[in-house]
Parts: C-alpha cells; sequence; structure tokens
C-alpha cells in the first residue's frame, strides 16, 4: 500500500544551530507546504477539543470479580519469600566482596574517594531489591497482581514529531483483559486487544532526522487513521470501558484492579493529557521501565534492551503500536513467575553481568569514534493503515 511522498520534518539542523530552540518551530510560518500545513491542522485541531461527556459501555459476557484461588496466591507467596531470601542474601555476599576489593587497596588509595567511588560504580552485583524496601513493595504487589490474573491492563505509547514534541502523531495502545482468559501459572501467552492510531492532521510530519521512521510499519494490524476528534473519542471510550471499575461488581466480592503500563510512562501520560481526556486520578501505573531498574539498575533499561534480555522477538520499535505491545509484553514476562525460573532473572549477578557485556560490546563497537550508525531494516509483515 502507497502512502504517498515522504516529506522530510523541517529544515536540516547544521552544527552551527545545535542551541536552536525547537520549540520555536511549532509555528507553520517557519514551515511550508504539506509539513507547515500538517503544524496549522493540528494546533487549530487541538485548540477546539473539549472535553468528551462520560461514557460507561457495560461490558457483557465476562465475570466482573475474580476467582480466589489459594493455590495460585500461595504459590506466587512461596515465590516472593524464596526470592526475598535470595536477594538479602546475595546482598550481603555482594557487600563483603566489595569491602574486601577496598581493604585491598593501598592505605594512599584507601583514603581516595575517587577511587573507592569508581570501585564501586563497577561493582557488580548491585542489589536494590530487598525486603522491607518501597521497591520491593512495588514489585510484590506488581507481580502478584499480574501473576494472579487480578488486574486488567491498559498499556499506552506516544510518538510525537522530532521537531516540536507537543505534536502527536502517533499513539499505540495494547490491552490484556483477564477476564476473558484462563490458567494458573504461566501467562506468557495472552490474548491482547491491540490499536495503532495515526492522527490525520499530524500524518505528514515525519521523523527521519533524530528518530527512526517506522510510522507505517506496525507489526500487529492496520493502523486506524483519525483526526483529532475521532482519535480523543476512540481512546475515551477505551479508558471508560477498561480503566473504569465495574459498577455491577458485588459489594462483597472485590472487583479486578485495573492498571497503566508504560516503559517510562510520565511523558506519554502527560501527552494524553494533551488530548483533554478524563483519566481516572485513582488509577497505578505499572512502569516496566522502573521495575526493570529496581531488579538490575538503569544500564540497559531502555525497551530494546530489555526485551532482549527477556527473549521477547522484537523489530520496528518507535512505532507506538508495537511499542505499547512489546511494553505489556515485557510487564507479563517480568511477572510470569516459570518464565523467570526459566530464564534466570532471579540470578542478579549473572543478568547484570550479560548487561554490562552488551554495554561495553556497544561502546566499543565503533573504533572510529563516529556517531554514525548503519541502518538495518528487518524483513517482516505490516498490513498497513486503513481511515477510520
Amino acid at each position: 500500500m502507497s502512502f504517498g511522498k515522504s516529506f522530510r520534518p523541517g529544515p536540516r539542523i547544521n552544527n552551527n544551530q545545535n542551541k536552536r530552540d525547537y520549540n520555536s518551530m511549532s509555528s507553520s510560518k517557519k514551515l511550508f507546504g504539506p509539513v507547515g500545513k500538517a503544524i496549522q491542522a493540528y494546533q487549530s485541531a487541538l485548540k477546539t477539543l473539549k472535553p468528551v461527556q462520560p461514557i460507561k459501555t457495560n461490558y457483557s459476557g465476562v465475570k466482573v470479580s475474580p476467582v480466589v484461588n489459594k493455590e495460585l496466591h500461595k504459590y506466587v507467596q512461596d515465590y516472593l519469600n524464596d526470592f526475598a531470601k535470595q536477594s538479602t542474601k546475595i546482598n550481603a555476599e555482594s557487600n563483603r566482596r566489595l569491602k574486601e576489593k577496598i581493604d585491598a587497596l593501598s592505605p594512599s588509595a584507601q583514603d581516595d574517594k575517587e577511587i573507592i567511588q569508581k570501585i564501586t560504580a563497577s561493582h557488580i552485583p548491585k542489589v536494590s531489591l530487598l525486603p522491607g524496601s518501597s521497591k520491593w513493595t512495588e514489585f510484590s504487589r506488581v507481580l502478584t497482581s499480574v501473576q494472579t490474573r487480578n488486574v486488567i491492563c491498559m498499556s499506552i505509547d506516544i510518538e510525537a514529531w522530532e521537531k516540536n514534541p507537543k505534536i502527536i502523531t502517533e499513539i499505540g495502545i495494547s490491552i490484556w483483559d483477564p477476564r476473558i482468559e484462563s490458567g494458573q501459572y504461566s501467562i506468557s501467552s495472552p490474548s491482547f486487544d491491540n490499536h495503532h492510531i495515526l492522527i490525520n492532521e499530524s500524518l505528514a510530519l515525519r521523523n527521519t532526522q533524530f528518530m527512526p521512521d517506522h510510522k507505517h510499519q506496525y507489526l500487529m494490524g492496520k493502523s486506524k487513521i483519525m483526526s483529532m476528534k475521532q482519535c480523543q473519542v476512540f481512546i475515551q471510550e477505551l479508558i471508560d470501558e477498561y480503566m473504569i471499575p465495574d459498577a455491577d461488581a458485588p459489594e462483597s466480592e472485590p472487583g479486578y484492579e485495573r492498571a497503566f503500563v508504560g516503559h517510562g510512562f510520565s511523558g506519554d501520560l502527560k501527552w494524553l493529557q494533551s488530548l483533554n481526556l478524563r483519566i481516572p486520578e485513582n488509577i497505578p501505573v505499572f512502569d516496566t521501565m522502573k521495575i526493570f531498574q529496581s531488579m538490575y539498575g538503569s544500564t540497559g533499561s531502555g525497551l530494546g534492551k530489555a526485551l532482549r534480555l527477556l527473549q521477547i522477538p522484537h523489530a520496528y520499535m518507535h512505532n507506538a503500536g508495537n511499542d505499547a505491545y512489546y511494553t505489556l509484553r515485557l510487564l507479563l514476562h517480568m511477572c510470569d513467575i516459570e518464565k523467570r525460573k526459566l530464564l534466570g532473572l532471579d540470578d542478579i549477578e549473572k543478568v547484570q553481568n550479560t548487561i554490562e557485556q552488551w554495554r561495553s560490546h556497544d561502546s566499543g563497537g565503533n573504533p572510529s569514534g563516529s556517531s554514525k550508525r548503519r541502518r538495518k531494516n528487518v524483513a517482516t509483515e505490516f498490513q498497513g493503515s486503513v481511515h477510520y
């Protein structure tokens, strides 16, 4: 399917313009042709958006309260207890080894704070996911909710125009609704409701200079081309449908939890709010980046590296629909006890060593020091886009 011309998203920036304020490029007076028209159309449509009226669609045919499986809850609790003991033991051993490294230094070096900091920074393993910490409490809560299939998850990813991040070009949404699934332990093969939205007003804006242009490489189905208003109404209906607790749930039985999912979700949330959506304030966020960092540290916590570590096949990143889907799969893999055991994810030292090897390889892969990288396209199928 042809998508017409590929337009550059603005004038190329040379080395003498690196300090340009890119937000100033939002003015359509500085850009002409399809790009300038797209900016103007987007800004005009954004100004006309008003809060949508509350809509609550009855989700018929599914149970509104989860079945309490005592055996499954015990399985999860036993796992968390074992993991807590293992983390505490690894942390004590790690601290002992670090102390030995410092004690082995010469007396003068032991007083050198810079040397101590370098040794501490490069020491592996670093354990921050310890019982009693806030990170442990959050990890336990997320893993228990997901593993027991007690939470409805809506993963959202936003792609913005590289020359003006206030302009949204794509929105990806993937939803996992355990109310329609069965099973007890493994959650590695779930059914998702996937959506990829291209905003019609910003359709001509392409990321070609600083970010890869994978706008039309959605892998989970057909993209939906929507106007700003259509996009607002469609997303609001999904939020009302999945993220608002069931009104007909019995008071005597707890209903399903709800959670937004994202990989570094704070930025996506701000962009969603710019669409004048009604977003429930009490809905928790399961941020896969924060969960990953609490286990292994900030190195290698990008979505692509995390997917690679958990052996999740992926392609055409920076397509909002693909990223929303991969983020949700990442969450379920990280919270799947059987998958964690299979991949050895609780062996913190082994995982951190693997991440460090990747980091060392990536940083030393270009001896010339040039920042240019080859772009490699992945041969895979996608189904194009259709007007909504």
